[in-house]
Order: structure tokens, then C-alpha cells, then sequence
């Protein structure tokens, strides 16, 4: 007899997981790196504005700045990093389910959750969970933008599908410049063919496949 975890329950297994499996580490001594993120907090806010004194941008910076103002223990520094690495997964179980159905999206959220690297950074302060949580925003609001652009019916998307995109793309490089490769979406036609009757689907729906999705 085979057991099987509910559909229902991989989701929610994988966002407990993304959340009890770094908690171990939030209260270790601050490495290196960890120690340079609080000390360039720690400058003024025009000095990591307008001086490259990091390889990384300042947006991480400046939010771990505010974010002391509750504190500068170990948990409470960790804690943005772990919050954000949760939310990654919710949203990357929410963009498989749309894209390949709740059986997917279950497995794939439990597979980044269980992720050792996504435990580590989940439990570091440092901007790199902050990047990915930005950048699958930056996907998501590319992917629909993309959708928008091939419809073939000539007219151009509307603000409101250029916005999203343009501010998490913004955020995201702001927070670090490993999120350049994911600035525009790619355009194989292996991922949907042109037609001027696909929809401008939306990464976030409900529907179980986009319209004009490889099969």
C-alpha cells in the first residue's frame, strides 16, 4: 500500500518547512558577511546612496537600517531573510499551480523549501533571499507582461502591466545585481506560440495552464 500526502497538505508542509528548518540558525553569531551588511546599515543614508562603498546596491542596506529599530539581536537581524525566503515559496507555489496544476505546485514549493542553500540564506543577514523573492516577482509580472506582447492584436500593454514589472525589476536591482538575468523574460517559442486570440494570462490565476502553453 502506497501512502500519499494530500494535495492540499504539500503546501502547506512546504511553507512549515520553509519557516521551522532555519530557525536553528537565527540565533548563531553573525559571520563576516553578516557583520558588514549591519555595519554598512549602520552609515548614513545618503552616503549608501550616493557612494559605492559595497559590491551589492543599498536597498538591503537601508531596510536592515529601519529594521533595527526593533532591535539588533541575531533573530531579529535574521528575521527579514526568513520572511522573505516563506514568501518566496507561497509565491512560487502559487505561479507553478497556475502554470502546471496543484500536484506541481505542491512538490515544487517542498522541493525550494527543503533546499539546503534556500535554508541557509533563509536564516542569513543578507539581501540574497530578499533578490529571490524580487526577482519571482519580476517574473511573474514578466511572464503576464510577455503574454500581453505576443497577443498579436497590435495594441500595447497598458500601465498596468508594465508597472509591476518595472517596480519589482527595480527593487530587485536595487537589492542586488544577481537579479539581472532575470530582467526580461525569455522568449522561446517553446514556451507559447503567438496567436491573436491567447488572453493575457495572468501568473497569479486560477486556470490550471496559460493559454498557448507548450504541452
Amino acid at each position: 500500500m502506497t501512502l500519499r500526502a494530500p494535495r492540499s497538505a504539500l503546501p502547506l508542509l512546504a511553507l512549515l518547512a520553509a519557516f521551522a528548518l532555519p530557525l536553528l540558525t537565527l540565533t548563531r553569531s553573525l559571520g563576516s558577511d553578516e557583520a558588514s551588511s549591519v555595519w554598512f546599515s549602520q552609515a548614513p543614508a545618503v552616503a549608501l546612496l550616493l557612494r559605492l562603498c559595497d559590491p551589492h546596491p543599498p536597498a538591503y542596506y537601508l531596510l536592515l537600517s529601519a529594521w533595527q529599530v526593533g532591535g539588533d539581536a541575531e533573530f531579529w537581524l535574521r528575521f527579514p531573510s526568513l520572511l522573505a525566503s516563506v514568501l518566496s515559496v507561497a509565491l512560487l507555489i502559487r505561479l507553478t499551480r497556475a502554470a502546471a496544476g496543484a500536484r506541481a505546485a505542491g512538490w515544487t514549493g517542498l522541493l525550494l523549501a527543503t533546499f539546503p542553500l534556500q535554508t541557509w540564506y533563509a536564516g542569513e543577514a543578507r539581501m540574497y533571499s530578499l533578490v529571490q523573492l524580487l526577482s519571482l516577482l519580476m517574473a511573474a509580472a514578466g511572464w503576464r507582461l510577455l503574454q500581453c506582447l505576443r497577443r498579436g492584436d497590435g495594441q500595447p500593454p497598458g500601465w498596468q502591466v508594465w508597472l509591476p514589472w518595472l517596480l519589482a525589476a527595480l527593487a530587485a536591482l536595487f537589492t542586488d545585481y544577481a537579479a539581472l538575468p532575470v530582467w526580461w523574460p525569455r522568449t522561446s517559442s517553446s514556451t507559447c506560440a503567438p496567436s491573436s486570440a491567447t488572453p493575457c494570462w495572468h501568473p497569479t490565476s486560477t486556470g490550471s495552464e496559460p493559454a498557448g502553453a507548450a504541452r
